[in-house]
């Protein structure tokens, strides 16, 4: 798990440094391609949380039922609206959406669904995507993007 985690952020990374590297003419397809990356890994958190209701729906009481199946979609919905918005609102939005959706799953009312070792790697991969958005937003508001 650790493994594909830290392979799934390799392209946050690598586009990142990529596209501060290029000439920005050439830098847009692969500004395009980081927020296609954080829209399809963004809902991918969200599933786990279907994943883990269907798998141990015993450890979910009904009062909390609709709390787990939210968390399963809230992610998708920030990702959807981050791909309409232009380049800086939405990889601010799909930022948001990242810290925003770590923030929830460390709730007391979220805690105990997972084991310790995910919530330890899911910090580690949000931080590490979090400054490649904040590092692709710069670079997006300094006028060398014409998305």
């Amino acid at each position: 798990a650790r493994a594909l985690g830290y392979a799934g952020a390799i392209p946050f990374v690598a586009l990142a440094i990529a596209i501060w590297a290029l000439d920005p003419r050439d830098a847009q397809p692969l500004l395009v391609a980081f927020r296609a990356w954080a829209a399809v890994i963004l809902p991918f958190l969200g599933a786990v949380w279907w994943g883990l209701l269907l798998a141990r729906e015993d450890l979910v009481v009904a009062t909390r039922r609709a709390s787990v199946l939210l968390m399963g979609v809230v992610p998708a919905t920030f990702a959807a609206v981050a791909l309409l918005l232009p380049a800086v609102s939405g990889l601010l939005l799909s930022a948001a959406g990242f810290a925003l959706f770590r923030l929830l799953e460390t709730l007391p009312s979220h805690r105990g669904f997972y084991p310790p070792w995910y919530d330890r790697l899911r910090a580690r991969l949000t931080w590490l995507v979090l400054v490649c958005h904040a590092g692709m937003a710069t670079w997006a508001a300094t006028g060398y993007h014409v998305l």
